[in-house]
């Protein structure tokens, strides 16, 4: 099996994705921030998805959508996704319990969902687009292996093959993020053409010619010529052959420019969008990238790093405003404990909806509902447990007996679920119309409620 070889990546993406949850031993239920590889999986199935997809209908013109969906299944198999990780050698560098190691290497899920958190990283670190490309060199080898089970023209295949072959001996992905502060600023110089600096330079000249009094200002300014490795530009596709960052506007006269130009990476700058660190927010391609701190609890460590901070928790954020470390700022971030929202004292998480009651009957504590109120009817008595009194259900059987009447009751429900509310109407043979009514969440409650009423209103308590 011949894989391309994965893109470095940064050593705080890199513990996210090969990080099992068994590796914190926390219950799923109580993790506030999960920093295992399943979020990251979850991009790298995204990305997959939309790889695959734009792959089948390229290659396979003429096949209709139910075709192309039985080929999307068989290409994201576990099996396939499994293979990679087995080829790479992936699983014998996870962090998970050593107790379940064995279970947790032997899985296929587990194997396949490492792929995608493989995968979720790359475009978490160099973006979407890149993320994609890789992706695609990723599963070329089952692609042709299908396109040849499906009959495809056999010069795709060979093209196929070519381009593979070409993409493992000149990578196309862009350096990864700096392992500590202690790397050079030259590892990190934005990568610029030189007629785009002889343009810049020409700019600021125009713009810095004359001061307040009108007398030439010195501008002169020392341009260095790129190294073969500058010239590559991973704007666009990610693939060395992007377009050159598009000219700014001159500044006013008299105003200083500052740094050239940032390198123009296609998506948002490496590990910029980690949570739970700081935040990056790009700003319009045409004013080159912005870096906003989103998060007010991040804090700039200067110097050196106290010992009472993991290294895990050390970030670093591109700036074009530093000049001293290549570009990046370090920062760290300390998660806040999670606070709960308030809830009401006294609140009823299943209120029943309003409604009126018997003057004979006590009210219970009226609670908000959503749901709409039903039509009011005389002589209804909302439930209340301190209002449910056993035995007079069975008292008023009793007294009506030796009355020589025969209770009659009608039972309707309203609403579904826990906001299910019961009415049951009393009649009797020798009396017009219903004698009383009443409401309660189970058909005993609103029958002895209503007994209730009904021995208050005819009076055969005594």
């Amino acid at each position: 099996m011949d894989v391309v070889t994965p893109p470095q990546l940064h050593a705080t993406v890199r513990d996210l994705v090969f990080t099992h949850k068994s590796f914190y031993n926390i219950p799923s239920g109580q993790v506030e921030e999960p920093r295992d590889w399943e979020r990251l999986a979850f991009v790298g199935e995204g990305v997959l998805f939309s790889t695959v997809s734009k792959l089948l209908y390229r290659l396979l013109p003429t096949y209709k959508a139910a075709a192309l969906k039985r080929g999307r299944v068989k290409l994201m198999s576990k099996e396939c996704l499994a293979s990679v990780t087995d080829h790479l050698g992936w699983m014998k560098q996870i962090r998970c319990s050593e107790g379940d190691r064995p279970n947790v290497t032997q899985s296929v899920d587990n194997r396949a969902a490492l792929t995608e958190s493989y995968i979720g990283g790359v475009a978490l670190q160099y973006g979407p687009v890149p993320a994609e490309e890789w992706a695609e060199d990723l599963l070329v080898i089952f692609l042709r292996r299908y396109l040849i089970e499906e009959g495809a023209d056999i010069g795709v295949v060979i093209g196929m093959a070519d381009k593979a072959r070409a993409k493992r001996s000149a990578p196309s992905l862009p350096p990864p993020l700096p392992p500590s502060r202690k790397r050079s600023a030259e590892d990190l110089k934005p990568s610029l053409n030189k007629s785009d600096l002889v343009a810049l330079s020409e700019r600021n000249n125009a713009a810095r010619m004359s001061d307040v009094d009108g007398e030439p200002m010195d501008c002169s300014m020392e341009i260095d010529a790129p190294s073969s490795g500058e010239e590559r530009n991973f704007a666009g596709t990610g693939r060395g052959g992007g377009m050159s960052p598009p000219p700014q506007p001159a500044p006013a006269t008299g105003a200083l420019l500052a740094d050239p130009l940032p390198p123009a990476y296609s998506s948002a700058p490496p590990l910029s969008h980690l949570p739970p660190a700081t935040t990056a927010v790009l700003s319009p391609p045409h004013t080159g990238v912005g870096i906003a701190l989103a998060n007010q609890q991040a804090q700039t460590v200067p110097g050196s790093y106290p010992s009472s901070i993991l290294p895990q928790d050390i970030i670093p954020i591109y700036d074009p405003s530093n000049h001293t470390d290549g570009g990046y700022t370090y920062h760290h971030h300390r998660s806040s404990p999670y606070v709960p929202p308030p809830i009401a004292t006294g609140s009823n998480l299943y209120p029943l909806p309003p409604s009126s009651t018997s003057s004979h009957s006590r009210l219970s504590t009226p609670t908000t509902s959503r749901s709409p109120a039903p039509i009011t009817r005389p002589n209804i008595a909302l439930m209340d447990k301190s209002q449910i009194l056993k035995g007079c259900l069975a008292k008023l059987n009793e007294r009506a007996k030796t009355r020589f009447e025969k209770p009659e009751w009608k039972m309707s429900s309203e609403g579904q679920g826990q906001l299910t509310v019961w009415t049951a109407r009393l009649s009797l043979e020798g009396k017009r119309g219903v004698v009383c009514e009443a409401q309660g969440q189970s058909k005993q409650i609103a029958k002895e409620l209503a007994a209730k009423a009904a021995l208050e209103v005819l009076k055969w308590n005594s």
